[in-house]
């Protein structure tokens, strides 16, 4: 298929260990055919370095053509390209996601499955939203483990904010804890 470039920019943001994939937000709407957006800001995408087909990673959980109804920014790539960690401010990420904020959420991506795990949960319900802003900064190359920063205060039963400042929280992939169990 012939290449064709983005109608809008692009922000590059990790390539896979191996250099296969290429991960990166866009506020483009021609990247994938049948692309529902209809927001203008942006998504976050993988690619094929070699070519080939996008993947929306910032996608509805009711359609992987529908994309996130609010911006999302791309942070990290695992080594193998399996798994992104980002953040947005999107609420249709994640089936019955509830977020009363309207502030950026971590979010994982399961490339295998096509699925977003909201990592920025209330320690209630893996599906409520944080109470405050919370920011994607890294994830490990097998994607066990990823790095996220945040204000809130709901996603620690024990803990005891006194800082009232941004906390750094370590987040462990719940697909590798149960391969692990």
């Amino acid at each position: 298929a012939p290449l064709v470039a983005s109608n809008s920019n692009s922000i590059s943001s990790g390539v896979s260990a191996d250099g296969s994939t290429v991960l990166f937000s866009s506020a483009s709407t021609n990247l994938i055919a049948g692309l529902s957006d209809s927001g203008g800001w942006y998504d976050v995408f993988l690619r094929p370095s070699r070519g080939g087909p996008a993947t929306l990673v910032s996608r509805s959980a009711n359609n992987p053509n529908q994309a996130a109804n609010s911006a999302s920014i791309a942070a990290s790539l695992s080594g193998d390209g399996q798994w992104v960690c980002y953040e947005s401010f999107a609420t249709n990420l994640v089936g019955a996601q509830q977020d009363s904020t309207m502030s950026f959420d971590v979010f994982l991506f399961n490339r295998s499955l096509g699925t977003n795990m909201l990592m920025s949960s209330a320690q209630e319900s893996p599906n409520i939203a944080a109470d405050a802003p919370s920011s994607a900064i890294d994830i490990s190359a097998d994607g066990r483990v990823l790095l996220f920063s945040s204000n809130a205060r709901n996603l620690l039963s024990s803990l005891t904010d006194v800082n009232s400042g941004a906390d750094v929280f370590v987040g462990l992939n719940p697909e590798w804890l149960l391969k692990d169990s």
